[in-house]
């Protein structure tokens, strides 16, 4: 078993808190609202809480793929390629939190309708009707099981570098932090590079064994090789809620901003006052419908 890559590191130890001030207007004049002593008393002992019952790890993955050949590592025998996404999946043992299973897809991801068009060949390859997955059933990419979470994503790198057999491998080595609630680590690969929004796409995945950090550590290296990716499905992935509702706003702003137009305001009498910005025509009505893909 090889040792964690020796490199140096440094944790961030300290946040920024930022209170935010509200500014009103007040006969004509911006006045700064601030909140009062209650409020602020009741946000510092809620941050505080938070600080004393979840801490976080800083934990350093070194992952690799071919740190024993000696020669240039060829991925497709992992089904994986350069750009492979990996996820990092985080969960608390116990309270019927299951582990992952390694070669069921349903256990592991959220079932999303059928695919119904030609068959697709699984990323990382681009032919070969041996690589069409044999299951019909669509999955979402980025789901999980219940009382998993995705804490961290990254991908292959394109390059390889020497490792101490005189060859060359593919070598991951980042950082993050993981909350000290979370008692259950492992990956998930897949051959494909990119995660399609709306549309079906067929991939090779795998996942690791799952290891177990200890909490009471500041700081942890996760040393995990050649993790394959036996099994192919088709897959999907729709937007979230916040960017469909951002989209939404986005859309609404720019109908509004041209359909208004200047508007006479008619004064007491029936003469024509000072002009005003306001809506004009009949206005305008953003609506989006999301198509049930089942």
């Amino acid at each position: 078993m090889r040792h964690p890559t020796k490199v140096g590191v440094s944790a961030k130890v300290c946040e920024n808190v930022v209170v935010q001030f509200k500014t009103k207007s007040f006969r004509g004049r911006s006045v700064v609202v601030r909140p009062g002593r209650t409020r602020l008393g009741w946000a510092l002992a809620f941050f505080l809480a938070l600080s004393f019952s979840a801490s976080a790890m800083l934990v350093t993955i070194d992952f690799g793929w071919g740190y024993t050949s000696t020669g240039p590592t060829d991925l497709t025998s992992f089904n994986l390629q350069p750009g492979s996404i990996i996820q990092v999946v985080a969960y608390t043992s116990g309270f019927g939190v299951q582990p992952p299973s390694p070669t069921h897809a349903g256990s592991n991801f959220d079932q999303y309708g059928y695919h119904t068009g030609d068959p697709l060949v699984a990323e990382p390859y681009d032919n070969g009707s041996e690589h069409y997955p044999a299951d019909p059933e669509r999955y979402l990419a980025n789901s999980t099981p219940e009382g998993h979470d995705i804490v961290y994503q990254t991908q292959i790198p394109s390059t390889q570098e020497e490792n101490e057999s005189g060859g060359y491998w593919y070598h991951v080595f980042e950082e993050f932090e993981l909350l000290d609630t979370y008692d259950s680590v492992y990956i998930r690969v897949f051959g494909a590079t990119e995660f399609l929004e709306g549309e079906s796409f067929a991939s090779y995945w795998g996942i690791s064994d799952v290891f177990g950090p200890d909490p009471s550590h500041h700081h942890w290296t996760w040393v995990l090789d050649d993790v394959g990716a036996p099994n192919k499905n088709y897959f999907e992935v729709i937007p979230e809620p916040g960017t469909l509702a951002l989209v939404g706003m986005g859309g609404a702003a720019l109908c509004l901003f041209r359909r208004r137009r200047k508007t006479p305001v008619l004064s007491a009498g029936g003469k024509t006052g000072k002009e005003d910005w306001r809506p004009g025509g009949t206005g305008c009505i953003v609506s989006g419908v999301l198509k049930d893909r089942i």
